[in-house]
């Protein structure tokens, strides 16, 4: 019973959020933050016009056992996508197409468990294009969300045979969950 009153309880407090949100006449601008990952620290900068949203980002991995031998490794992206009211209160949702390029360093030391085999992939790396959504709340000009992005397809020039594969192959399912299992992330970011 206490766990019923409990989820009860949260339930109520997250409809709750829509009362408290503002409405601003601000239609343009930028945004800066960071997003944390499986991949590290992602720094991310936005400009916002109107409803849309252009963000740059690149995460930035270290793999090794010691930092004697620690390798170094960057994932830039972009991505574009719809964000209804920018600069009000309360909770945002977004939705869009992203681009990330993850680098032949990338998978020195990445485990092989997708269909391609990320061995395979160090040669030329990975572009993966996909989908995304994230939702936040925000609090004036701060804002605190969760992303998550569904590869649909990817190009591998590393690969011997089937360079493009997409989510409705074998391959290019079990390595598109692998990577949304990877770029799942948590940030927080400021609206100015």
């Amino acid at each position: 019973m206490k766990k019923i009153i409990v989820l009860c309880a949260l339930v109520l407090s997250f409809s709750c959020v829509p009362l408290f949100s503002e409405n601003s006449s601000k239609t343009s601008g930028f945004a800066f933050g960071a997003r944390f990952s499986t991949l590290g620290v992602e720094p991310t900068v936005s400009i916002l016009m109107n409803k849309m949203e252009i963000e740059a980002s690149c995460a930035a991995t270290r793999y090794g056992n010691d930092w004697s031998e620690a390798s170094f490794s960057v994932v830039p992206g972009v991505s574009l996508g719809y964000t209804p009211s920018s600069f009000s209160s309360g909770w945002k949702n977004s939705v869009g197409a992203a681009y990330n390029w993850f680098m032949p360093s990338f998978f020195k030391y990445t485990p092989n468990f997708s269909g391609v085999g990320f061995a395979q992939l160090q040669s030329g790396g990975a572009h993966i294009f996909s989908l995304y959504y994230r939702g936040g709340l925000k609090f004036g000009i701060f804002e605190l969300y969760g992303r998550i992005i569904v590869p649909i397809a990817m190009y591998a020039p590393g690969v011997s045979g089937n360079q493009f594969l997409t989510i409705i192959d074998v391959d290019g399912v079990t390595s598109s969950v692998a990577f949304c299992m990877q770029t799942c992330s948590f940030g927080v970011r400021f609206a100015l």
